[in-house]
């Protein structure tokens, strides 16, 4: 079975992976939120991913865990909020694209669902989107020992 960080750094790589039409990437930074001691500056646009939470949907005879995480999409273009928006926009549905429906090949864990989009903030030329998802995380059956 998959672990957490496995998962994390998954949906980490499948974010630095993205491109755009010139083959630059996307993001200037890709990271996990919690899993460092001392978050670095800042280097836009930038995606922060993370594990939020797990919850069990079923137990028997299998565990099986719903498990969510966030990734944060922030932008920042100085030429106003229409600009910025528009950046923003393209970015998150690049992050939902390149995760939604996608398992990473990663054992006991199900396909991805983005499950919301939120503005998380606005404020000085910068603006960030939360993306939920949500995966189905299949534990090895308990044995009686």
């Amino acid at each position: 079975m998959a672990t957490t960080g496995a998962t994390e750094d998954k949906m980490m790589d499948a974010v630095t992976a993205l491109v755009d039409l010139s083959g630059n990437k996307l993001f200037g930074q890709v990271d996990s939120i919690g899993r460092n001691d001392t978050p670095p500056p800042i280097c836009y646009p930038a995606a922060f991913v993370y594990f939020l939470f797990a919850r069990r949907t079923e137990s028997q005879p299998r565990p099986v865990y719903d498990w969510y995480f966030d990734v944060v999409v922030m932008s920042q273009n100085l030429e106003g909020e229409r600009a910025l928006a528009k950046d923003a926009y393209s970015l998150f549905e690049a992050v939902r694209d390149a995760i939604q429906g996608k398992d990473f090949g990663l054992t006991g864990i199900g396909p991805f669902d983005c499950i919301d989009v939120r503005l998380g903030e606005l404020d000085g030329g910068v603006i960030a989107y939360t993306l939920g998802f949500r995966t189905k995380a299949y534990l090895p059956v308990p044995t009686r020992q």
